[in-house]
């Protein structure tokens, strides 16, 4: 008899069927030794990601002269010579977190069971990692709105979508509308208000004042419009005594135009509850009573309106990758990373955070870097309020420049976790992106993330990070 043999397709077939078998092997070796990480990486992706000592874009090897330098102290120079910074930054584990957080909690406002899971969710990796870690739990007057209208009566029908400033005060009031510009004392000199519903463009002074402004003038209800394309999601930091909502840029120029053209009537609602709840930050240190010289800080609560993968699910995620990062290290010591609540509300976990160091500790905090809103838009932007962290800033560039990462600087305001800090004399980076998500909060969804952009943040932040700590030993 002749002898049988196996067909083309067969032997395709079993050769197929032990590589596969091999791979799920090595996976599962690889997902219980962390050191190789990036290989693994590299498997999950079918070959698509850098292997370590390889351009993270193709499979070219990188000379040693395009990396930092790596001595025992951390590094203490930037060596240029290629566009690719080599780090171990895993774009796909800070991706991870960006879902779980944005996708399987989804929407996060402080003071909600939400808001919670996500925080119970950071907690856990960070300990993890061997992190130990603590709550601040501090009061919160958590808002919820529960509905909320604007409509012109006169000289048309027409409803303008609008939004309750969190912390107005609920109520119904129809009456002439005025546009008082700015809200600034000036622009009242000589108006009386009484009865009528206030047009106030943001800006100069913080929107509290305004709104205060004109309710001593009489207004009954204040309409907020920022100037800049897309929504304004509006904060006061008290109970309003009127009404207070606000409406999109468009919106405002629409309703300004009205009014230059004639009288114009508009009826507003609020319907809103206020309460007291709970609000939390999380702190992660790696040794007890341990003096850091570097703090990472980034908000984990969200508006609620979209899902805050943007802002700032991708800042945590961030964080987190960072964190793991370092934990095998020594010079995790110097770091304390802080997992702010209530960002949304005022930058209040943030105070919260500051007002529990003590001041001597505050004298000895060397940086102290926010990381926000880093998952989408444009190019990445750095900053400092004052001038104690311009050292930073430099570093930044100086990081930028050597592996050509788009990086603008920019002048940072009063709004934001940041100012706290800076305000209290720590030295104090911003590092974000600007979005158009910024104005379209009800954007802000998991496929809002760019993965690049994400990638290309966590390397650069890690850069800056190891170069800071290398400073301030």
């Amino acid at each position: 008899m002749s002898e049988k043999k196996a067909s083309p397709v067969a032997a395709v077939l079993s050769l197929a069927a032990a590589i596969s078998l091999l791979a799920a092997v090595l996976m599962a070796y690889f997902h219980s030794h962390p050191g190789a990480e990036a290989l693994a990486e590299w498997l999950a992706s079918g070959g698509s990601l850098a292997l370590p000592g390889t351009d993270p874009v193709g499979d070219a090897p990188l000379s040693l002269s395009a990396h930092a330098s790596t001595s025992t102290r951390g590094e203490t120079a930037l060596i240029t010579g290629s566009a690719s910074p080599a780090t171990a930054f895993s774009g796909r584990l800070a991706y991870h977190h960006v879902v779980a957080l944005a996708q399987d909690v989804g929407a996060r406002p402080a003071g909600t069971l939400e808001s919670v899971r996500a925080g119970e969710y950071v907690e856990s990796q960070l300990k993890e990692m061997g992190y130990t870690t603590s709550e601040q739990r501090f009061p919160l007057r958590y808002y919820q709105n529960l509905s909320s209208s604007l409509r012109i009566i006169s000289p048309s029908s027409e409803a303008v979508a609008a939004q309750a400033a969190v912390y107005s005060t609920p109520g119904h009031v129809k009456g002439p509308l005025t546009s008082v510009g700015l809200g600034l004392q000036q622009d009242l000199t000589g108006l009386d208000l009484s009865g009528k519903i206030a047009l106030v463009r943001t800006g100069d002074i913080p929107l509290d004042e305004k709104v205060a402004n004109v309710t001593t003038a009489g207004a009954q209800g204040v309409v907020i419009w920022d100037d800049q394309p897309g929504s304004y999601y509006a904060v006061l930091s008290e109970t309003s005594r009127i009404p207070v909502i606000s409406v999109k840029s468009e919106s405002g120029e629409h309703l300004h135009k009205l009014l230059e053209q004639g009288p114009v009537e508009v009826e507003m609602t609020v319907d809103s509850i206020t309460e007291d709840r709970l609000a939390r930050n999380i702190v992660a240190t790696k040794k007890r009573g341990a003096e850091p010289k570097l703090l990472v800080m980034a908000h984990l609560d969200s508006l609620p309106v979209g899902v805050g993968a943007n802002d700032n699910a991708s800042g945590v995620a961030i964080m987190l990758e960072l964190a793991r990062l370092l934990s095998g290290e020594s010079r995790a010591e110097s770091v304390v990373f802080v997992v702010l609540g209530a960002s949304e509300y005022s930058s209040l976990g943030a105070q919260t955070y500051l007002n529990s160091l003590p001041e001597d500790l505050r004298g000895r905090l060397g940086l102290a870097i926010e990381l926000d809103s880093l998952g989408a838009g444009g190019p990445l932007l750095t900053g400092s309020p004052g001038n104690k962290a311009d050292w930073a800033v430099s570093l930044a560039q100086q990081i930028a420049n050597a592996y050509s990462i788009p990086l603008e600087r920019y002048s940072p305001g009063s709004d934001g976790d940041h100012f706290p800090f800076a305000s209290a004399g720590i030295p104090t980076l911003i590092v974000r992106r600007a979005s158009a998500l910024d104005y379209l909060p009800q954007e802000d969804v998991l496929t809002a993330i760019e993965r690049p952009k994400l990638d290309e943040a966590g390397r650069f932040v890690e850069l800056l990070l190891k170069q800071a700590l290398a400073r301030l030993q």
